[in-house]
């Protein structure tokens, strides 16, 4: 009975040491999520051919009681206001410790052309 409680706290121990390597110090962490806010409407309507600025979106993280607000942002869009149709902005960010986090937010941007330009044939028939 005394060997097995021996070799199973030298078990036990060489666990514990060996356990706690170096090597594996910081490899693992928690990394804070952002939370994005869109600046502006989620939905912008630009006329044909009109040039588009995007209002952006700001983007705050917090670790602990500190909020820091985060500027390494990226938009993405295949937006082109020569052709009418709806396109999708959306953005991503890196936090504090350098990882890429998407935003759950999305502008669309609908292009759209008012011009009624054309050939337009009428009839006009009367009673009487």
């Amino acid at each position: 009975m005394k060997k097995i409680l021996l070799y199973s706290l030298m078990f036990i121990m060489t666990t514990f040491f060996v356990g706690c390597d170096k090597d594996s110090e910081g490899l693992s962490h928690v990394s804070p999520s952002p939370s994005f806010e869109l600046i502006g409407n989620s939905v912008e309507l630009v006329q044909l051919g009109e040039n588009y600025s995007d209002a952006g979106i700001t983007v705050t993280e917090t670790v602990g009681d500190e909020t820091t607000e985060l500027t390494d942002v990226t938009v993405y869009t295949s937006l082109d206001t020569s052709l009418p149709g709806s396109y999708t902005v959306s953005y991503s960010v890196k936090n504090s410790l350098g990882d890429v986090f998407y935003s759950d937010v999305q502008r669309t941007v609908v292009v759209y052309n008012d011009d009624i330009t054309g050939v337009y044939e009428a009839s006009v028939s009367r009673d009487g």
